[in-house]
């Protein structure tokens, strides 16, 4: 712990006691070293008592009150999770923090999965792991504050830590069995009663949670006279206890027992977890996650594990690769907050420290995962993993694009493997906890013609193959003439002039939107206004498409022209889209001004280049009409 006390009201007492040795020295008869000294001495005093100066204070009760509350609790599933909530009130002097240090003893550090910290607004603190505390035997941490923290007399701050343990519930099968037929399991979790502090704290309130479907048989406080005050809330168990004055470096390793039927209570450790996503054009992903689960406490006969949100068509698969029966799978599908939860139901029970592997597959929708920027840009954000009860020791996910799509901008911490069309991101994490946030964010580019890729390319390989049969089996014959229909000027005309009302139109009834949002329109005219300017649009559509029609099939000159707006028209409407998408994630405030503006010029700036292009086809539609 980084601690500053004020000494500006000393500062002035230290200057003249050290100017006093000054003058009295000068009169000695050895001055020449004298001085030296008194300069030495005198830099030194000033730099630790000047007003801007900063010295470390050993901490102590006088000037320091610690509180703790120190709550364990033993999740089902084997989880160890201990969140220590400081308290620090300030006696006498104004006290300064830059960090603080705590830990416990170091027997846990090899069960240690994750920490981490945040203060009393939830916002996050950096944590310094494996840092010492000053005493052999002990594992601490320091958190960082993002700025000084000061802390007047009977003021206080708050802050909590919390450690993440997996290994600390050992279980055994009880060879009494109090019901014939149910297998009866005991465990027994061990972890530190009290946190590990550098100075004496006054009060710890100790607080023990586990689940209410076990019971509570014997602890290591029974044996010191220590009572607890319990109660049960839902589905938890509570246990109290309130330690006053606690030492400094405490070292306390405790224990509690307790036992229940084998599937009241599961330890599982999650060797490996691979989760496969694969991007379909057909809008939505399909997802197949495989699990190498092993039970630590007895045998594993059922299992819910959670899906990604919104997933569907669910397909589960043992380590034969056999589908799972009807009856041995229960799902229940969640929605666009809750995700879908599926229990498997194993025809053979593993027996304990024995690995289960099972796979499942399903499809999720795109909606709430993919964005599409603009024609051909998408953003995919999603969480690598949903929240399990229990530590998975290594976790693989991969992110397949569809073929013909390229990644913009993946993350830093995957790698990017090519193929002969596809793209795949891998991302590896080890000792994943339910507490960390994985979410994986990629963008990538995508056209929209390689939907169609895989049927042009089988079409264009018969067509092909057809070919070359028929030059064995015909001889060659001169090509018939390409009949070519004459388009009168009057029909470009009409085609130009058709094409330049209907943009004047829907900038009108852009226009009149507009008016009606900023109340400047009486609501009933607007109405008529607008199905007055949609009825006109729809005739003028309706006119431009078989005009459009009669100049495709006329030359390959007009065919190109026609192609060449209706390309450009594709892409006006994924700007117009990609522009009324980022206005709404501005307003929800999901990107900053900066952003916000820098996404609209973008889109302003390729939508007149689509504009310029449906230009330039119309300017040499008039110079065929001239």
């Amino acid at each position: 712990m980084v601690i500053r006390v004020n000494h500006n009201r000393y500062a002035s007492k230290f200057r003249m006691i050290a100017l006093n040795v000054v003058f009295s020295l000068v009169r000695n008869q050895r001055l020449h070293l004298l001085i030296l000294f008194v300069i030495a001495a005198l830099t030194t005093a000033f730099i630790a008592c000047g007003p801007a100066s900063v010295q470390a204070t050993a901490i102590t009760s006088d000037s320091l009150d610690i509180q703790v509350d120190h709550t364990v609790q033993i999740r089902n599933g084997g989880l160890t999770v201990i969140n220590d909530t400081v308290k620090m009130y300030a006696k006498g002097e104004e006290l300064e923090f830059e960090s603080f240090n705590l830990g416990f003893p170091f027997i846990y550090q090899s069960g240690l999965n994750d920490v981490f910290a945040y203060d009393s607004s939830n916002q996050q603190l950096d944590v310094k792991s494996d840092v010492g505390l000053g005493k052999i035997g002990f594992y601490g941490v320091e958190i960082d504050f993002p700025q000084v923290i000061k802390i007047s007399n009977g003021e206080h701050y708050d802050f909590t830590v919390v450690f993440v343990f997996s290994d600390l519930v050992s279980s055994s099968i009880s060879p009494f069995e109090p019901e014939p037929g149910v297998e009866w399991i005991t465990s027994n979790a061990t972890f530190p009663a009290y946190p590990s502090l550098t100075q004496e704290a006054s009060v710890v309130n100790l607080t023990i949670v586990f689940p209410s479907s076990v019971k509570f048989s014997s602890s290591s406080f029974e044996d010191e006279g220590i009572e607890f005050t319990n109660k049960t809330i839902a589905d938890l168990q509570f246990f109290n206890h309130t330690k006053n004055n606690l030492e400094s470096f405490a070292y306390k390793p405790s224990w509690l027992e307790f036992e229940g039927r084998g599937e009241s209570f599961l330890v599982i450790e999650a060797k490996n977890i691979k989760r496969a996503i694969t991007i379909e054009s057909a809008r939505y992903l399909r997802l197949s996650d495989s699990y190498e689960i092993t039970s630590k406490a007895g045998r594993l006969s059922e299992l819910t594990v959670q899906l990604f949100r919104g997933g569907y068509e669910v397909t589960a698969w043992d380590a034969f690769e056999r589908p799972f029966k009807e009856q041995n799978l229960r799902i229940e599908p969640g929605n666009a907050t809750t995700p879908t939860n599926v229990t498997l139901a194993f025809s053979s029970p593993y027996a304990q420290n024995e690995s289960a592997r099972f796979e499942l597959t399903y499809r999720v929708p795109w909606e709430g995962v993919i964005e599409q920027n603009d024609w051909q840009t998408y953003h995919i954000t999603l969480v690598s993993l949903e929240n399990l009860n229990w530590a998975t020791r290594k976790l693989v996910v991969t992110l397949t694009l569809p073929e013909g799509a390229r990644f913009v901008s993946p993350s830093d911490s995957g790698v990017v493997q090519n193929s002969a069309f596809q793209e795949i991101l891998t991302f590896s994490y080890y000792n994943v906890t339910p507490f960390q946030s994985l979410s994986l964010e990629a963008a990538y580019e995508h056209a929209v013609f390689w939907a169609s890729f895989r049927p042009t390319l089988w079409a264009g390989t018969a067509a092909v193959v057809l070919s070359v049969l028929a030059l064995f089996w015909r001889a060659p014959r001169p090509a018939a003439p390409i009949p070519t229909i004459l388009v009168r000027p009057e029909e470009l005309k009409r085609y130009v002039d058709a094409y330049e009302q209907k943009r004047r139109n829907a900038s009108e009834l852009e226009a009149l939107d507009e008016k009606t949002r900023k109340r400047k329109i009486p609501r009933r005219r607007y109405k008529m206004r607008k199905k007055a300017l949609e009825s006109r649009l729809s005739v003028l559509s309706k006119d431009l498409a078989q005009l459009r029609e009669k100049l495709q099939t006329a030359s390959p000159k007009y065919a190109d022209m026609m192609r060449r707006i209706e390309i450009a028209e594709a892409e006006l409407e994924g700007i117009e889209a990609g522009i009324r998408r980022t206005e709404t994630r501005y307003r929800r405030g999901e990107i900053s001004t900066a952003v916000y503006h820098k996404l609209l010029e973008d889109n302003y700036r390729r939508r007149e280049r689509s504009k310029t292009a449906i230009d330039g086809v119309l300017l040499r539609l008039r110079e065929e009409i001239a």
